[in-house]
């Protein structure tokens, strides 16, 4: 009953019932809505970590490609001029 009196989220309360007086605990419940809040968080942070790192994989294959179509471009150029020349 101390310890739960000290807690911030406990609230006691005496009511007056037909046998008598009868102390009450109400938990707020709060501590659990911080918890649950926080561990949100982090798996909003953890999320987006992933996300960016997608979205930077996917922009360092898009370079990719784009290097190598441009790459099969100027050789296909080569050996169109090659062929004109021979």
């Amino acid at each position: 009953m101390e310890e739960a009196e000290q807690d911030e989220n406990v609230v006691t309360g005496t009511f007056s019932l037909s046998c008598g007086l009868v102390t009450v605990l109400f938990d707020t419940g709060a501590h659990q809505l911080a918890k649950a809040r926080d561990e949100i968080e982090a798996m909003r942070a953890a999320r987006e970590k992933d996300f960016q790192e997608f979205v930077n994989k996917q922009a360092e294959m898009e370079a990719t490609l784009l290097d190598h179509h441009e790459k099969q471009r100027v050789e296909q150029e080569r050996i169109h001029w090659s062929r004109r020349s021979a």
